[in-house]
């Protein structure tokens, strides 16, 4: 949760709106966060990570999370009068001790079947 906040205080200061967050369609799908960058939608999803010990914000991005990620960006996008522009965003989170957060934004980071290649 403590993530997802500062993943949206750090789009917002990138110049993106923000639209909604935690958002969990009844049909099924998640999204942590959805916004606005220029003309495009974006949904994103927040990785919150401690240390380096569990691999990159991408790969923590399975199949299955990305198969979540699309049925809950399908279900924001019937309910859009009009077809829009969208893309898949993976913002990571690094607390370390002491430290500010750091982050990583990864735009595009999958699309509508696989990640592309590291």
């Amino acid at each position: 949760m403590y993530g997802e906040l500062a993943a949206a205080s750090f789009l917002r200061a990138e110049g993106c709106v923000i639209l909604r967050r935690n958002w969990r369609p009844v049909r099924g799908g998640e999204l942590d966060i959805v916004c606005r960058e220029g003309e495009c939608l974006v949904f994103v999803e927040v990785k919150t990570r401690t240390g380096n010990g569990y691999g990159g914000a991408r790969r923590a991005v399975n199949a299955r999370k990305r198969a979540l990620i699309r049925r809950g960006a399908a279900e924001w996008l019937r309910l859009l009068p009009e077809p829009v522009n969208s893309r898949y965003d993976v913002v990571e989170v690094l607390y370390r001790e002491g430290m500010p957060p750091e982050f990583r934004h990864i735009r595009g980071a999958f699309g509508a079947k696989d990640l592309p290649a590291s």
